[in-house]
């Protein structure tokens, strides 16, 4: 690119692809971010501030996205969101704990992969994947 020649401006929508998340997730990152600057309370990983508007319509520089998208917190990261990745044999073993004290009780409190869930914080895709994991090692019989 030529010294004179500007990058091109990203919309909501070249944001979205540029960064592989969804259309609405953008809007939604958008408006928490606004709202956490109006409100004096910007949060490390908000989206910034647009670099421009057309209208009411936010533009960004492409490297003003890709510094943020680098850097954002991101689900089953350090950074940010729910676990999501295999866990130690500890875990296993708590996991196959808590799965076995469901099913005994299975007639008073919801399926073994919802307790999981709810005793972990996690989602039940993560619960049952769990489950299986604890399996494959020989903590729970099928």
């Amino acid at each position: 690119m030529k010294e004179t020649e500007m990058p091109q401006p990203l919309d909501q929508t070249a944001v979205a692809a540029r960064c592989g998340i969804a259309l609405t997730t953008v809007r939604k990152y958008h408006m928490v971010a606004e709202r956490n600057r109006d409100n004096g309370d910007p949060q490390p990983g908000d989206m910034p501030a647009p670099d421009g508007q057309v209208g009411r319509s936010p533009w960004w520089y492409p490297s003003t996205i890709d510094a943020w998208n680098e850097n954002r917190p991101k689900p089953g990261t350090e950074r940010g969101g729910r676990p999501q990745g295999e866990r130690g044999p500890e875990h296993l073993r708590e996991v196959a704990k808590v799965f076995q004290a469901a099913e005994k009780a299975q007639k008073s409190v919801p399926a073994p992969a919802t307790v999981i869930a709810e005793h972990f914080g996690v989602g039940r895709p993560t619960a049952y994947r769990w489950i299986r994991q604890a399996k494959e090692e020989g903590l729970l019989s099928d």
